[in-house]
């Protein structure tokens, strides 16, 4: 993740503003996370916790919405 925020910054134009770099970087924040959560109920599922199987289908589409902001 902080190489995808280094290169969205290397390739930005330098007229980039600290606001909009701010933007980019709660954007990285919220993908990093989602991932996470991700990782973690596969985690679950693996384990063979039938609760976050199930929730699993269900967290997925709300943890992809919330890192699309």
């Amino acid at each position: 993740m902080l190489r995808l925020l280094k290169t969205t910054l290397s390739v930005a134009p330098r007229e980039t503003t600290v606001t909009e770099i701010a933007r980019i970087e709660k954007q990285v924040k919220l993908a990093r996370d989602a991932y996470m959560e991700l990782v973690t109920l596969d985690k679950e599922a693996e384990k063979g916790n039938r609760d976050a199987t199930a929730a699993q289908s269900l967290d997925y589409e709300l943890i992809l919405s919330k890192a699309a902001g």
